[in-house]
Formats: C-alpha cells, structure tokens, sequence
C-alpha cells in the first residue's frame, strides 16, 4: 500500500492558466525543485480544437483520441488515454509543442476539460518516482481533474466553466513511510508563499488490482445490503407530481409555492444540534453537510440536498475508511407544509446514529480499523468546528 496526499489550489489571483507553467518552473526553481517527465490530457465534445491544434503542431496527431464509451463523443489529444504505466510520459522531442498548446488556452484552443501533469518531483530526498493507481476500474484516464494513477507531481486542471476566477493546480505528495506517514504539510508550507493556502485536501491509498478488486466487491455486497437496511426502517415519502387541468383537459405539470424552510440550515443545524454530528462549513448553501467520526477510526458524512426550484429534498450517508466507501441513499421526499422537512430528517439523523451497529461490525469485520492517521487532519477540523 501507498499514501498520498493531495492539496488543491487556485491561483487565479497569482497568474492567468496560460501562464501557469512558466509560473511553476519559477517556484521550483526558487525551492530547488524540478519535475522529470509530463503527461496530459485534452478533450471536448467537438474536434474543431484538435484540428486546430494538428494543423499548426502535426507531431502531436500520434496523441489524437475518440472515445464515445459513455454514449457522448469526447475528442481530444492525451498521453494518458487508456496508460497508466510509464509509457503515458510525453517523449522529451514533443514537450515544447503540448507547453505551447497549453500557453494557448482558451483561445485560439478553446479545449472544455484537460489537465498537464509535472512528475517525478523530489518533494522528500527518498521520493519514489513511480507511478501507483488508486483506482483500477477507471484507468483509461479520462477524467481530467482526478487521474486514476498517481505520482509525485503538479497537476494543472482546465475546466469548461474556469473562467477568470479559477486556475487550479494540484499538489499530490507520497507520504508513504515504514511506520506511520511522512509530514506532506512541511512541503506544503514552503508552498504557501507562491501558491497560497490550500482549497481542498485529500489523502488516499493506492493498493494492489487484488487487494482493490478484493474490497471493491465486498464494498459492492455491503452497499446492497446498507440500502435494504435503510430501505426497511425509514418511512417511504416519494415526491408528489402537481399537475392540473388545462382549459383543453390536458394535465400540464406545475411547481407548487416554494417554502422557505424546506431542508435549510436553520432547519438541520437545529436538528443537529445536540447529535454526535457536526456541521462542516463551507458547502453550497443548497447542500448541509454534518460529518463524526468513530472508535473505528471511520468518517460518517451525511448530506442533506436541497433540490433546485422545488419543495423536494435528498438525504445520504457515507461511511468511508482508508480502504472502502459505502453510501445509503433514501428515495427524494417533497413536503406541502412548512415544518414537515425537518420531522423527515430527524428520522434519518436517528437512524444513522441508533441503527448502524451491526452493519459497523460488518464493516470492522470486512476492512478492518482504519488507521488514525488517514483521516487526521479532517479530524482536527471537524473537533475545532472548522
């Protein structure tokens, strides 16, 4: 097993996406860092940009793909579609057409989604530069903010809606050590200064195709089971269709009046309040999210989803440790009334907190104790109320 983790910036304030890589080289320079090989990928739903990029940069039509597995056609240029293995590093003779591709976005290539990948970077004196995959199920690569694989590196991420206000960059560092892990927040704070604090943090483990296919299928089983538990001890309230009669007898749907209380803040933080749950800041004002933590060392996230321009409402729960994720999902409800939204929630704030134990135990059973280590920081934030 490997551990990394991954801290996630905006620079946007800093420099403009087109000028990130000379901004990068900077930093490292500066730190006396340097990155050995670098993978990308590039994709949209037309190819108008590819042909555009191989009429001025031919070399790189060895890097062209179509993929239209998920229904929807995605054109683009990548090192690692479908790699994930050493050979997804760009040979050294092309590096300066894909840099000069990327010091043209947006325009004239106008790409939606892509990322460049800087590699083999010694964040500790004993890095291992080696590539490790997190998920074995999707290594075809092809979504773009969160590779299958990883390595020590920088990660500049394009997405369609970036605009002016976001450039993301993401740090991933191993921190994998003979006993307990190595300190990532060192190198993140000689960061800090060029990059400027973190928007986000993960940390995740890279296991062997066995070991994951392993866990994979118990997880798979043990989701199935959750939800038949779920399902049999929370009431059932679908959402109701409104519809009414046109002039000409047809029935036309119609959204009734919205009630401002349905799944709010107010209305969870006062359901929460005194529960082992406590709230996490940050999340969009239509998604409340109340996470704890148990003996186990296992993290429970419950989100409650308002949804858009409706009286309706979702509610989940997570339960995750370093080597599995199972999530209970409830069928939508919609309410007519105000104070109708918050008796639901409170039947599933009890049922998360009094009717879990012997699926806990399933869970040690299966997986184990997650060791303290892997969900440290989130801890310490979510004990100070952060």
């Amino acid at each position: 097993m490997r551990v990394f983790d991954t801290y996630k910036f905006n620079l946007a304030d800093k420099v403009v996406f087109k000028a990130t890589k000379p901004y990068i080289d900077d930093v490292m320079g500066k730190m006396g860092l340097s990155y050995k090989n670098i993978a990308f990928l590039l994709k949209d739903l037309s190819r108008d940009n590819v042909d555009r990029v191989l009429k001025k940069f031919p070399d790189l039509q060895r890097f062209e793909f179509h993929d239209n597995r998920t229904g929807m056609d995605d054109y683009g240029l990548s090192s690692i579609y479908e790699c994930c293995n050493e050979e997804m590093y760009v040979p050294k003779e092309y590096e300066e057409d894909v840099f000069c591709v990327f010091s043209k976005i947006p325009r004239p290539f106008g790409f939606s989604f892509g990322n460049i990948i800087y590699s083999g970077i010694e964040w500790f004196e004993d890095s291992d530069d080696t590539i490790s995959i997190v998920d074995w199920d999707r290594t075809d690569n092809t979504y773009w903010s969160h590779p299958a694989f990883m390595t020590n590196r920088i990660m500049q991420i394009r997405e369609f809606d970036d605009g002016l206000k976001k450039n993301r960059v993401a740090v991933t560092i191993e921190v994998t050590a003979k006993d307990g892990i190595k300190d990532s927040r060192s190198v993140i704070e000689k960061l800090e200064p060029y990059f400027g604090k973190e928007t986000e943090f993960v940390r995740e483990c890279a296991f062997s195709k066995e070991e994951y296919d392993k866990n994979r299928e118990i997880e798979k089983l043990l989701t199935e089971k959750f939800k038949k538990h779920g399902d049999s001890l929370l009431p059932k309230f679908p959402p109701r269709r409104h519809f009414k009669k046109s002039d000409d007898g047809i029935d036309i749907w119609f959204s009734p009046p919205i009630l401002p209380d349905v799944a709010n803040k107010k209305t969870t933080e006062k359901v929460f309040k005194n529960s082992k749950y406590k709230r996490v800041k940050g999340q969009p004002n239509w998604l409340h999210l109340y996470r704890s933590f148990d003996d186990n060392g296992y993290k429970y996230d419950i989100e409650i989803q308002k949804l858009s321009y409706s009286n309706e409402f979702r509610m989940s729960i997570t339960i995750s440790g370093y080597n599995f994720s199972v999530s209970y999902q409830h069928e939508d409800y919609e309410v007519e009334k105000e104070g109708e939204s918050i008796v639901i929630i409170e039947k599933f704030r009890d049922f998360c907190e009094n009717n879990l134990r012997e699926f806990i135990n399933e869970l040690v059973e299966n997986f184990g104790n997650t060791p303290e280590w892997f969900f440290a920081e989130q801890r310490t934030l979510w004990e100070s109320g952060s």
